[in-house]
Order: C-alpha cells, then structure tokens, then sequence
C-alpha cells in the first residue's frame, strides 16, 4: 500500500503536522526537530551537516542553529499569566482553563489549559503563552469583569386565602366598626331625639362609655383570632 506515492505521503505529513515538527523547521531548529522526531540525538551531527549543505544549493539564509535552553529559574512572566488563565476559569466557570499551582514552569497543565483558552478564542492552539495569548488574556479577563452581572427575578407564590376564611374576617371587622360608630355616637344622638336631660345623657355616656371598654377587651381576641387564621393559611400554602 505505500508502495503508491499518495499513500507514502500522507502519513508523513500526518506526522508531520501532529507531532508539531513544522515549528522546529519554521524556525531551522535541528536539533529540536531531531529529538522531536527521533525521541533523541541519534545521527545529529550527520542530520545538520546534509541540512547545511542543501541549505547551500537552495540558497537558505538561516542555518539551522540549536533549541533555546530551558529555563533554570522559574518564569515570573509565565507565572503572572498562569494566576490570570485560573482567574478566567473561575469567571468562566471553565475547569479546562485551569493550569493547576501557578509556579513559573511551562509544565503539561500549563499547555494545556493554554491550549484551552487558544481554542476558544480562535487562536492558534499551540499551548505555548505567548505575545498574542498574553494580550487575549488580558482582553478576556477585562472583558468579563466589566460585564454586569443580571439581576434574575424569582417569583414567589402568595397564599392564597379562601373565599369563606375572607368573609368571616370582614364580618369581624365590619362588626366592630358598626359596634363602635353606633356606642360612640349613638348615645349622644339618641339623647338628642328624645330631648333627655342631663343626668339621663350622663348615664348613657357612662353605660356606652363602659360598653367601649369591654369591646375594646373584645377586640384584641378578635384580633389575635384573625392571626391565627392567617398564619395556618400561608404555613398551609
């Protein structure tokens, strides 16, 4: 089957392209690349001299030249936006953007979580945080806080009393109000049709005056009654 041209190529450029050699050659590292490639150093040597040479006949102005070397300390730039990608998953409510302890170091969950945010904001998903990532951050980040937050609205059922519960209380109360119209002034009042004298006018005041006593009496029942009604119909509801 790879005996075919298209069948011995598209595997190559499968791996090519999935195990990211394509950045070591963009930027002429060979040595990067072998070790991608190989897992290690084997034929090295060999591998940058054939790659100089065709350098030479394709007229190649960048030589290959060797990987960067790794960090010794730890990164504080990194670190500062490695707090920034936990921040945003907690805004975000996103476990993916998470890159774990922020420490400085390029680890796998760093990748990752970079990997994550370069996905969801149309970014090249390389897991690396750099310039471009390093600006996205911060825009996410500034975007989400100055979003306000939306008040949600949640409703509340109300009781809802009875029809027969509603008219014993206005009974009550329309009771009480006839009750106290008709002793607060209807002594008076008869007293006047009548043209009583004064000693009977006193002591109808004296007897409505009494009756006013004991109604007021009355009344704190009714009311605490009427509680009582209330409070069993909304612990019912």
């Amino acid at each position: 089957m790879l005996r075919s041209l298209e069948w011995a190529v598209w595997p190559a450029v499968w791996y090519w392209v999935e195990r990211g050699c394509w950045k070591f050659a963009d930027r002429n590292d060979g040595k990067g690349l072998t070790k991608r490639i190989n897992g290690g150093y084997n034929g090295l040597g060999l591998r940058l001299s054939a790659t100089k040479k065709a350098g030479r006949v394709l007229n190649m102005r960048d030589l290959p030249r060797p990987s960067p070397k790794p960090h010794k300390k730890p990164d504080p730039r990194l670190k500062e936006y490695q707090v920034k990608l936990k921040e945003l998953s907690v805004l975000l409510g996103d476990p993916m953007l998470d890159p774990g302890k922020p420490d400085g170091w390029a680890g796998p969950k760093t990748a990752k979580a970079a990997k994550a945010f370069q996905s969801r904001y149309n970014l090249e998903p390389d897991g690396v945080i750099g310039p471009k990532t390093r600006a996205a951050i911060d825009q996410a980040i500034e975007t989400v806080k100055t979003v306000p937050e939306r008040e949600v609205e949640i409703p509340v059922d109300k009781p809802v009393v009875p029809e027969s519960v509603e008219e014993e209380v206005k009974k009550k109360t329309g009771l009480w109000g006839w009750i106290t119209s008709v002793l607060g002034g209807g002594g008076t009042g008869i007293a006047a049709l009548f043209g009583m004298e004064w000693q009977a006018i006193v002591a109808i005041g004296g007897v409505s005056l009494a009756a006013l006593l004991v109604i007021i009496l009355l009344r704190g029942q009714i009311a605490g009654a009427i509680r009582d009604i209330r409070t069993g119909i909304e612990s019912a509801g």
